[in-house]
């Protein structure tokens, strides 16, 4: 292949089939890659704008895997938990930034009786007719607990109805509203899901 680079002429060649093998198998490899990462990435999207929480699961347990490491959040001191927990809390903010365009994207704010981790509502026709609303609400184990997840998730998912749930449908009066509670520990999650 010829090409000219600031007036500099010059011809690429791969010099046999083995490096054209290898070249082919690290391009692909890495292609392959950033498209698996991308797929999950468009499964949690479309979960999030079908409120399907298995699909939320699956895209957030995915990205999870692949891209936070258990060193991140899950080496802190027990008494650490609100910071290991606002590890995920910021990773999953950062997720949802790809919505703010269409979406209203709230984090801790006070909603009844507490703070809400996270709220994500899909703007309607007016301000307080909103199409959607997500609440996410966080819980994070200890790499030493014996909790399970499933525990972690109930219990997130229970402060989420008991303390914000009104207030969240009072302020956007959503068409639809789903309330997630989500456990976490290291790399793995479980979501529990309610109205």
């Amino acid at each position: 292949m010829r090409q000219e680079y600031h007036g500099v002429s010059y011809r690429l060649a791969i010099p046999n089939r083995e490096v054209e093998g290898i070249y082919s198998t690290v391009i692909k490899t890495w292609l392959n890659k950033d498209m698996q990462v991308n797929d999950t990435f468009l499964r949690f999207v479309r979960g999030i704008r079908e409120m399907d929480a298995a699909s939320i699961e699956e895209g957030l347990a995915c990205m999870f895997f692949s891209l936070a490491s258990h060193h991140d959040a899950a080496r802190a001191p027990y008494e650490e938990t609100a910071r290991r927990e606002n590890f995920y809390h910021g990773l999953i903010l950062g997720l949802l930034a790809y919505f703010g365009g269409e979406y209203a994207v709230e984090s801790s704010r006070e909603y009844g009786k507490g703070r809400a981790d996270i709220v994500l509502v899909r703007k309607g026709p007016t301000p307080q007719n909103a199409e959607d609303a997500l609440v996410f609400e966080f819980k994070q184990g200890n790499v030493k607990d014996s909790v399970p997840l499933e525990t972690l998730a109930q219990a997130a998912l229970d402060q989420a109805l008991e303390k914000y749930v009104a207030s969240v449908r009072e302020k956007w009066r959503p068409k639809t509203m789903l309330v997630l509670g989500v456990g976490f520990r290291g790399k793995e999650l479980v979501l529990k899901r309610g109205l």
